[in-house]
């Protein structure tokens, strides 16, 4: 725990945060007196920054949307894939070398998705801890346990296995 208490301060301010101007605040008499002729722009906190150059924030968000949408994308689909490769392994031959009888194919499915639901929690984190440490955490964790299926060779392997993946593919949705 005391790698989170790392976190808990307050971030440094960064170009999108409001700023307040330095006006002082009026007296409670005269905060009366003129309720009429404030305007609402005047009392609330401008929520964008007018010192930000609009062509430069343009710039950033496009060099953001370029670089990380496409990697969220790749995730997701290597996500989709791993999630319905266990039918495919199934097509090639697994349930004979595994000697799947009776409902044991249906259970490897099953506790995939157990898990997937019972740890959703896991999609919190990503406010708790900071997403690039979370991410790469989750991501890790996911191509380890997608790579350990490989080297399976029993059933309850192959059960614990799809156990983990549920777990670490929830905390990465």
């Amino acid at each position: 725990m005391a790698f989170l208490k790392r976190f808990k301060a307050a971030p440094p301010p960064t170009a999108t945060d409001v700023v307040l101007e330095d006006k002082p605040l009026p007296a409670a008499q005269d905060l009366e007196k003129h309720r009429d002729e404030l305007s609402v722009s005047e009392s609330l906190p401008q929520t964008h920054n007018e010192n930000i150059d609009p062509e430069l924030e343009r710039r950033v968000v496009r060099k953001m949307d370029f670089r990380i949408v496409p990697l969220v994308s790749a995730l997701y689909i290597l996500s989709f894939l791993d999630r319905s490769n266990i039918g495919n392994a199934r097509i090639a031959g697994m349930r004979e070398e595994l000697h799947l009888v009776g409902n044991r194919y249906q259970w490897l499915l099953t506790i995939f998705y157990i898990t997937y639901i019972l740890f959703e929690w896991q999609t919190l984190m990503w406010k708790v801890v900071p997403p690039h440490i979370w991410a790469s955490f989750v991501v890790f964790g996911w191509g380890l346990i997608a790579t350990a299926q490989s080297g399976v060779h029993s059933w309850s392997g192959l059960m614990a296995c799809r156990f983990f993946l549920g777990i670490s593919e929830a905390g990465f949705v």
